[in-house]
């Protein structure tokens, strides 16, 4: 998906739904998006973001003719349908300008910045008080800065990779990180990472595993 602002219209569509579709298409490519169905010649319908606020409001698509009106989140749209091409540039171009040419990512809350030392067998412990996790109790996220491979994950499956990383003790804590493989994060690279810390339980003892969920390059290199 490389438009920075998604337009989609098809006559097919009945406007009272597309606002579901929206939401939808939002949350799966992580850019705002229009859906419009025809409704008595017009292309009309909804709009929803989730991370960009009052993207609409730009003044490339507000001094348009085309009917706007909403809040932050979300839109409702009506526009000839001539005007339908020129709008989903303009509509791009604004979002594009909104972000400073870079595309949205999801976005993560951390819950807590970690050390490779603290995440211990007392940690873990000390989670399983908030399960279970759920709608209402999401699953914290942690976040870990200044991490680094010392050797090249170990790839399966074609999608996912699994790694180990050690402390100052050489205490080691493994992790595997599910459809990440496309992007493996360099070795000797210090990079930042949120994750979760889910473990595993054996019949002895729980290990220490963290499940990698994003990763970026630390500023310092």
């Amino acid at each position: 998906m490389d438009s920075h602002g998604i337009v989609l219209f098809s006559e097919d569509w009945h406007p009272g739904v597309v606002g579901i579709v929206a939401s939808r298409v939002t949350r799966k490519y992580h850019r705002p998006c229009i859906v419009l169905g025809e409704e008595n010649g017009l292309a009309k319908g909804s709009g929803r973001a989730s991370t960009v606020s009052i993207w609409w409001k730009h003044s490339r698509v507000r001094r348009s003719p085309d009917q706007l009106g909403g809040h932050p989140m979300a839109v409702g749209i009506s526009l000839p349908r001539a005007n339908l091409e020129s709008f989903r540039e303009r509509f791009a171009a604004a979002v594009r300008v909104s972000q400073r040419g870079l595309f949205a990512e999801p976005g993560l809350e951390i819950a807590c910045w970690l050390t490779l030392e603290q995440i211990r067998e007392q940690l873990l412990t000390e989670l399983e008080v908030l399960h279970p996790f759920g709608q209402g109790n999401p699953e914290p996220v942690f976040g870990l800065r200044g991490v680094r491979f010392r050797q090249r994950p170990e790839v399966f499956k074609e999608q996912h990779f699994r790694f180990h990383l050690e402390d100052e003790r050489g205490r080691r804590v493994y992790g595997v990180a599910w459809k990440l493989a496309h992007r493996l994060p360099p070795v000797g690279a210090r990079s930042m990472w949120p994750c979760r810390l889910p473990g595993i339980c054996t019949t002895t003892r729980k290990l220490l595993q963290m499940e990698l969920l994003d990763w970026r390059l630390s500023e310092a290199g």
